[in-house]
């Protein structure tokens, strides 16, 4: 994306700074060319300007990860930039943010027909079979954290990075890294699949891990280790 976009801005939301205030103070730390101190009585409009001031037919691309958390008023700030920055916008989130982007009872259809493509990956995946993550990219994204994985260790890592909604390759490097510990007490070099197994159920308790392999027996799809 930076490629494409040269000087793209990512923004993550969190649900603790999802008002429109925290979403432009947090963009003005990225995009203002001078320091700017923003005053205790500056109104939301002043700062919206400021930030649209800053980004005006620049072309870069505003990146809002986490959108699902921000607020109607924070949602409608960010349409303002992009129609009057000129600028595109790639918002990503959970489910909830394409039902923001569809409600036609709070937007009357003004907040739709900006967007020129949404794309739900959980759909994607069920329409062409294909996971979310190729086991070759597991296993990249394990190199390139430093960690080993046998075989059926990066099958069993894929397929569980595979659950919809069960956090992606975030949450698997959080299982990986907890995996190579009890790979490192058995004196062993990679990762197993038991390593992994282990490493789950240890972080989601007894309860927590049998809900994650039902919903992997529900809709997971396996991935052959070559």
């Amino acid at each position: 994306m930076p490629t494409l976009f040269p000087g793209s801005i990512h923004y993550h939301a969190t649900y603790g700074e999802r008002a429109p205030r925290h979403l432009l103070k947090g963009l003005l730390a990225k995009v203002a060319r001078s320091a700017f101190t923003v005053r205790q009585e500056a109104s939301i409009a002043y700062l919206t300007r400021y930030v649209i001031d800053e980004l005006a037919d620049t072309g870069r691309l505003l990146l809002v990860d986490e959108a699902n958390l921000l607020s109607r008023q924070s949602f409608m700030v960010i349409r303002d930039i992009h129609k009057q920055a000129k600028i595109p916008v790639v918002l990503v989130g959970t489910m909830e943010l394409l039902q923001t982007i569809d409600d036609f009872t709070q937007y009357q259809g003004q907040f739709k027909r900006l967007f020129s493509m949404t794309l739900n990956v959980t759909e994607e995946m069920d329409e062409t079979g294909d996971p979310l993550y190729s086991i070759e990219e597991v296993r990249q994204f394990a190199r390139n954290n430093g960690l080993r994985l046998t075989n059926d260790g990066a099958s069993e890592a894929t397929e569980t990075g595979n659950i919809a909604g069960w956090g992606g390759l975030g949450a698997c490097k959080n299982l990986l890294i907890n995996a190579s510990k009890l790979t490192d007490a058995r004196g062993a070099r990679a990762i197993r699949a038991s390593d992994v197994r282990e490493a789950l159920r240890q972080m989601e308790g007894a309860p927590g891990f049998e809900r994650t392999k039902a919903r992997r027996r529900d809709g997971g799809r396996k991935v052959a280790a070559a």
